[in-house]
């Protein structure tokens, strides 16, 4: 009984682990896939909670009054085709340096949206992309 208690407390503790931590490669996939998904179902506003604070201040330098607004005006001018990619993307590549990484975007196809490369930086510990794009 003892054995298989410690057994279990390991079992436990491990998984607490796994869920508490995720290497950086987890993260990175989960902050682009968190704001492909944010886009793609028109949450602009979370969407940009993924961007650095650089690229949030690019896209207000294009004109717009905000990052929301500026992504929702890109995301816009995309075609139904493409809109919808953002749903199907695929991170084929994740290379990690220090606090920077790039990741490797694969979009269907069809869509028109060509295979892209997409830079990411940590800040305060968290993944951020270093530009709105896709």
């Amino acid at each position: 009984m003892t054995t298989l208690r410690v057994l279990l407390l390991t079992a436990v503790a491990a998984l607490a682990l796994v869920a508490c931590g995720g290497s950086d490669e987890d993260k990175i996939r989960d902050t682009y896939s968190s704001y492909s998904k944010a886009l793609a179902d028109g949450e602009t506003e979370k969407a940009c909670e993924y961007l650095t604070p650089q690229a949030v201040n690019r896209l207000k330098s294009l004109g717009a009054k905000s990052c929301p607004a500026a992504l929702k005006q890109g995301f816009a001018a995309l075609n139904r085709k493409q809109r919808s990619a953002f749903k199907k993307v695929k991170i084929t590549n994740v290379t990690v340096t220090g606090e920077k990484a790039t990741i490797t975007l694969e979009f269907p196809k069809n869509s028109g949206i060509p295979t892209a490369p997409q830079a990411l930086s940590k800040v305060d510990g968290d993944w951020k992309l270093e530009a709105a794009a896709a």
